[in-house]
């Protein structure tokens, strides 16, 4: 359940930084989900 969860974060973070970055860009939904998750990953193991 774990796996999924990081998933769907990462979909949804992934959707959010291409809404925020402007313009047309060569990712697809899979690149997009594989950014987020990556996103996802460094924000919940960085130090507070």
């Amino acid at each position: 359940m774990q796996i999924i969860g990081l998933l769907v974060v990462g979909l949804i973070i992934g959707a959010l930084a291409r809404l925020i970055k402007p313009g047309k860009q060569a990712l697809g939904l899979v690149g997009t989900l594989v950014l987020g998750v990556v996103g996802a990953r460094s924000v919940a193991s960085s130090p507070a």
